[in-house]
């Protein structure tokens, strides 16, 4: 398949390739590096985000997937070429449509994360004739979408984002939802402790996971 003919099969060398050029022109000119420093934060105030469509993830989540799909091949190829490989990670959500009969369908959410690509091969359980490849992605920043979502020419979908700060976030839903005054449920419902408990957890079982193998 093409992945033999691209620089993907490259793909761990490349990354080894990356850190060591990034740690090393940091430190050689200070300088640069601030200003390179200053440039990352004003594009990373509304950057233009690559979208992929598949599942809700949290940060420091670890999500291993296989695709086949030539339009998400080659959305990781041309991610696999910036400094940092990532891309945004939407779920979807299933909304009524106006009208008793009108029923429901499966939107796009509105926030999700931005993900790392960590590994990229060629998939060992390929059948003969298939191209299937397995990625590892791991999620980090939480962010919105703003604004309309455009295609690209490469086929993938791509708009601006506003990245959310997730450790603030976090303390304040664990901080509003164990108040002894707010009451079990709040007004959607939901179980204010149970979600709570959730959050907490999810920090245990999503931060690194160095005690399991390949961290994942």
């Amino acid at each position: 398949g093409d992945f033999d003919n691209d620089d993907l099969a490259d793909f761990p060398q490349q990354r080894e390739n990356r850190e060591s050029t990034s740690s090393s022109s940091s430190s050689d000119d200070p300088f640069m590096s601030s200003l390179r420093n200053r440039l990352n934060a004003l594009q990373s105030s509304s950057p233009q985000l690559p979208l992929m469509i598949l599942d809700t993830m949290l940060p420091r989540q670890i999500l291993d997937i296989q695709i086949e799909h030539p339009t998400l091949k080659k959305l990781m190829r041309h991610r696999l070429r910036q400094e940092t490989p990532t891309l945004g990670m939407l779920g979807m959500a299933n909304v009524a449509l106006p009208g008793s009969m009108a029923g429901s369908q499966m939107v796009p959410l509105r926030t999700g994360v931005e993900v790392e690509i960590l590994k990229m091969e060629k998939a060992a359980d390929s059948k003969p004739g298939e191209d299937a490849w397995d990625i590892s992605l791991s999620a980090g920043r939480r962010f919105v979408v703003e604004g309309e979502v455009t295609k690209t020419e490469g086929g993938w979908t791509e708009a601006q984002v506003t990245f959310l700060d997730s450790s603030k976030e976090e303390e304040e839903e664990l901080q509003q939802f164990s108040k002894p005054s707010s009451g079990m449920y709040d007004e959607g419902g939901n179980d204010r402790m149970s979600l709570a408990r959730a959050i907490s957890k999810c920090k245990q079982f999503t931060s690194p996971n160095l005690n399991m193998k390949n961290g994942a």
